[in-house]
């Protein structure tokens, strides 16, 4: 974006706010006949060199087809400066702290990839 000569440059938002307060607002959400349950915001992990991190968690409980499911997932949102990285994992009630664990590696991966500042 551009700013107008003795104007402040306007700042992109990077969607974190917006999504946290969704988050905050929306525990139970559907998608046709998707629905998902028990959505909340969660402690981001302690990751280096973001600016920002949003971690969020929830349960998928009926799938596109209608029928059931208890799936977990969990997705961890990372800004640096205006760079936003996602990482969202998925599986059963059994594994949540390996795709906890797995979206964390993902995301500090991604942000490895990144140029230094």
């Amino acid at each position: 974006m551009r700013s107008r000569p003795g104007e402040q440059p306007r700042r992109r938002r990077s969607g974190l706010p917006d999504r946290r307060d969704a988050v905050g607002r929306c525990p139970n959400q559907t998608d046709g006949k998707a629905r998902w349950k028990d959505i909340r915001e969660t402690t981001p992990p302690d990751l280096p060199g973001f600016d920002d991190l949003l971690s969020e968690q929830g349960t998928l409980v009926r799938y596109n087809d209608g029928s059931a499911a208890d799936i977990r997932y969990v997705l961890l949102t990372g800004r640096t400066g205006a760079t936003v990285m996602t990482s969202y994992l998925s599986g059963p009630p059994e594994v949540v702290q390996q795709i906890r664990q797995g979206a964390e590696d993902a995301l500090a991966l991604m942000r490895s990839r990144l140029p230094q500042r």
